[in-house]
């Protein structure tokens, strides 16, 4: 795995959210349709605590790339003891991210402020100011390699491929092995901080190299990153999957909701090997390049036992069922997002494009 997660925030309601964010503090809101393409953000409505949200991944290595949209609310009040973006391994601050009041940054190995969970931290690095303003949108890319000496920090803003930072030979491991497992925004540690930031087009990578599913490398920078959710938006070539709830009278319809519904109706089965695909919707995103596709079911187990589930396909009259799927968590009657089976090559084998994207079926199919 290398595309660890993506997220326009744009498929569940807010109370919704921790289905999807390992942490999402009552501070921490979804607002509709405010993004840079008027899908939703994660906004942090209060001037005070509580509004980290934060996604646990599992990383390989030291290697951590981060790409993110945000539109500063209040820049004058981040001169303090918050950082914007902190990655962390089992619960310790690795390195930390804080804006300033000019709109540049500063960089610390560890936390940003000597109380942090995990200690206090070393200031490595402050920009210029002038970066970012605000009220304006600001696609941020931030990539930096965990190590005891040979660490590297790099940052790009809004796609340019000329870097803000580029930072090397640097002590970025304050303890542990190298790797991390954790990212976090707004991490508070005191009031008057969060004020009406809006994030979303959330993309986040680690160090694995290509493969030969992933057609490129999901290591590096991916330059400005738009994240489009797509719902399906008419009948496809399979309906295996039983219909639950209220009956809307064919399964693509039970799940076609831009905002999922809980278990207001969806579609259910216990048979290994049954697939949906539906058609979707064509790309939103017209004359742009396709960086990857990453399925998102909402899930519950029915029963206590064993269930996985993966994305099926559909293109040209052929059926593309996954080897491997997604194991819902081991609480049964839970709702929760999968996000985690992604599709860097069109499953046919060739880079994904506007075309064949557009005349792809896609749906769930029961793995285990």
């Amino acid at each position: 795995m290398s595309l660890l997660f993506a997220s326009s925030v744009s498929r569940y309601a807010q109370a919704d959210a921790a289905q999807e964010w390992t942490v999402f503090q009552s501070n921490a809101r979804i607002i509709t349709g405010a993004g840079r393409a008027g899908q939703n953000v994660v906004r942090t409505v209060t001037a005070g605590d509580n509004s980290v949200f934060a996604r646990g991944v599992t990383a390989v290595g030291g290697t951590c790339v981060l790409h993110f949209a945000w539109k500063p609310g209040g820049l004058s009040v981040w001169d303090g003891t918050a950082a914007q973006l902190l990655i962390k391994r089992a619960g310790v601050p690795m390195v930390s991210f804080k804006p300033t009041s000019a709109g540049g940054f500063n960089i610390y190995r560890g936390g940003v402020w000597g109380g942090a969970p995990g200690g206090g931290g070393t200031l490595i690095h402050s920009t210029p100011g002038g970066i970012v303003a605000d009220g304006v949108w600001a696609q941020l890319q931030w990539k930096f390699v965990l190590h005891a000496s040979a660490g590297t920090i790099e940052a790009r803003l809004n796609g340019n491929p000329t870097p803000f930072v580029s930072l090397t030979a640097q002590n970025t491991l304050p303890s542990g092995d190298g790797t991390w497992d954790e990212f976090r925004f707004m991490e508070i540690a005191g009031s008057g901080y969060g004020i009406n930031n809006d994030y979303c087009d959330f993309v986040v990578l680690d160090g694995v190299d290509a493969t030969a599913t992933q057609g490129k490398p999901f290591n590096t920078f991916l330059g400005d990153c738009s994240v489009r959710p797509h719902f399906p938006s008419g009948p496809g070539t399979s309906a295996t999957w039983a219909r639950s709830g209220a009956d809307s009278g064919a399964n693509w319809s039970q799940v076609e909701e831009p905002i999922a519904n809980g278990d207001t109706d969806g579609v259910a089965t216990t048979t290994t090997g049954n697939r949906d695909t539906y058609a979707m919707q064509d790309l939103l995103a017209t004359g742009q390049a396709i960086a990857a596709v990453v399925p998102v079911a909402q899930v519950k187990k029915l029963d206590a036992g064993f269930a996985s589930v993966g994305p099926a396909f559909r293109y040209g009259g052929v059926n593309y069922d996954p080897a491997a799927g997604v194991v819902p968590a081991t609480a049964y009657a839970f709702q929760q997002m999968l996000n985690g089976l992604w599709v860097g090559l069109h499953p046919s084998g060739v880079s994904w494009t506007e075309a064949n994207f557009n005349a792809t079926e896609a749906g769930p199919f029961k793995v285990g």
